[in-house]
C-alpha cells in the first residue's frame, strides 16, 4: 500500500507544493510515497481529513483551510496556536498534530533571499526519528513532531472556523503553467492592501490607529533572545500577516509595525502578535510616512498587491531587509527599487521553499533534500527566481 499525503484547498490546481514534494520524496527514495492536490473548502476539511485511512500521514493545507485545520486538530504546535492557522497537518496515533510551517517560510525567506543576519532563533527541524517511516508515534501532550512541542487540543477534532477562499495566502496565487514568473503556492499575497486592522487606541505615532501590547510568548513559541534590533513592519494584514508576526519573534524582533488601510479587520494579526510576545502597533495607509516608517525598521513584510506600493517603493526600499510575497509578475515595483540600490529582496516563492522543508520533514521523520527541492521548484518556475537555500 502505497504511503500517501496531499494539499488541500480550493482552488488548488495551481499550487506547486506537489512539485516540492515529489522531489523530496523521490530524493529520499521513497518510491511507494504519493502526494496529490485535492480541492476542498473549509467547511469540508474535517470529513475528508477524519475520513482518511492509515495509509494517509499527513496533509498540506492552503487557504480557505487553514483556520479549520487548526481546529480540527488534536493537538497543535505553540506557534500555530500563536498564529491561529495551520497550514500542516500530521498523523500522530489516533489523531491529527497541527503546525504552521509559514513561519519557517517567513524565517527562512528573510535570512537565505533577504539577508536577514539579526540574532534570533530559527524555526526548529525535525530531525532523523520524528517519525518512524512515516507513521506517527504514539505519544502524549507534549509530544514532538518535526522537533515543534505539541499541546494537547481536547476537543479540537471539530468542522473549523471558515476563513477567506483568497488563492494568494502561503499556497496561493493564480493558476499558472511553469511558465516565467509562474505563482504558486507559497505567495501570500493579500487581496487588499491594508486588510487588517483593530487594536487598543493609540496616540504615540502619527497615523496610529491601536496597539496591542505582548503578552508573554506561550511555551515552545518561537521566540530569539532580546535583542536592540528595530522593529519588524508589515504591509497588509490577513494570514500572511500572522505568520510573519510570529515569526518575528523567532528572530528576535519584539516589536512591529502593522500599517493597514481598514483598521477594523487587524483583530487576528495583532492577537497573533500578543500570542508570540511581539508589542504591535496598528498604523493608518493613508496618514503614514513609508520613509519613516522604516528608517530604523529590521525587516519590512509587503503582503500587498505591487499596486498598493508602486508610489512608495523608492521609500520602502531602504528598509534594511525586505520580503515581498509578491512574485508575479516579476520584478514587482518594490522589488526593482530594492535591487536598485545594490539590495537583495525574499519572495513568496522562497516562503513557499522553506515551508515545505518542514512539512517533508514532519512527514517523512527525515532530512528534507533541501537542494533537490530548491532545482524542482526553480525548474517549474523556469528559474524566474535565485531562491537561494541558507
Amino acid at each position: 500500500m502505497p504511503t500517501r499525503a496531499a494539499v488541500l484547498g480550493k482552488p488548488v490546481a495551481h499550487s506547486l507544493s506537489p512539485v516540492l514534494h515529489a522531489a523530496a520524496y523521490a530524493a529520499l527514495g521513497l518510491d511507494d510515497w504519493t502526494y496529490q492536490r485535492i480541492e476542498v473548502d473549509a467547511a469540508g476539511l474535517a470529513a475528508l481529513v477524519g475520513g482518511a485511512g492509515p495509509d494517509w500521514v499527513g496533509f498540506s493545507v492552503t487557504m480557505p483551510g487553514k483556520r479549520a485545520a487548526l481546529e480540527f486538530a488534536t493537538e497543535a504546535t505553540p506557534r500555530a496556536i500563536a498564529a491561529g492557522a495551520a497550514n500542516t497537518l500530521v498523523r500522530k496515533g489516533s489523531g491529527w498534530a497541527a503546525d504552521c510551517t509559514d513561519v519557517d517560510g517567513v524565517i527562512g525567506a528573510l535570512r537565505a533571499a533577504g539577508g536577514f543576519t539579526g540574532a534570533g532563533g530559527t524555526a526548529s527541524e525535525a530531525g532523523p526519528g520524528a517519525r518512524d517511516g512515516g507513521m506517527a508515534s504514539e505519544a502524549g501532550p507534549g509530544a514532538r513532531v518535526g522537533g515543534m512541542a505539541l499541546e494537547a487540543r481536547p476537543g479540537g477534532a471539530g468542522g473549523g472556523m471558515a476563513s477567506e477562499a483568497r488563492p494568494n495566502d502561503a499556497d496561493g496565487g493564480r493558476a499558472s503553467g511553469a511558465g516565467p514568473g509562474a505563482r504558486s503556492g507559497g505567495t501570500a499575497s493579500e487581496a487588499h492592501p491594508g486588510d487588517a486592522g483593530g487594536g487598543m487606541p493609540s496616540a504615540n505615532r502619527p497615523g496610529s490607529l491601536g496597539s496591542g501590547s505582548a503578552s508573554a510568548a506561550g511555551p515552545g513559541v518561537l521566540s530569539g533572545p532580546a535583542s536592540a534590533m528595530g522593529p519588524g513592519v508589515i504591509l497588509g494584514g490577513g494570514g500572511t500577516a500572522s505568520a510573519a508576526v510570529v515569526a518575528f519573534a523567532g528572530l528576535g524582533i519584539r516589536t512591529a509595525r502593522l500599517v493597514v488601510r481598514d483598521a477594523a479587520r487587524a483583530a487576528e494579526t495583532v492577537t497573533a502578535a500578543e500570542r508570540a510576545g511581539v508589542a504591535v502597533e496598528v498604523l493608518s495607509w493613508s496618514e503614514t510616512d513609508f520613509g519613516t516608517l522604516v528608517a530604523d525598521a529590521s525587516v519590512l513584510v509587503s503582503t500587498v498587491p505591487p499596486a498598493a506600493v508602486a508610489e512608495h517603493a523608492a521609500q520602502l526600499a531602504t528598509a534594511a531587509c525586505v520580503l515581498d510575497v509578491i512574485y508575479h509578475p516579476w520584478p514587482t515595483p518594490l522589488a526593482e527599487a530594492v535591487l536598485a540600490r545594490g539590495g537583495r529582496v525574499a519572495t513568496g516563492l522562497d516562503m513557499l521553499l522553506h515551508q515545505a522543508f518542514g512539512q517533508v520533514e514532519q512527514f517523512t521523520g527525515r532530512r528534507a533534500p533541501r537542494e533537490a527541492m530548491r532545482h524542482a521548484l526553480r525548474a517549474a518556475t523556469n528559474n524566474v527566481l535565485p531562491l537561494p537555500v541558507a
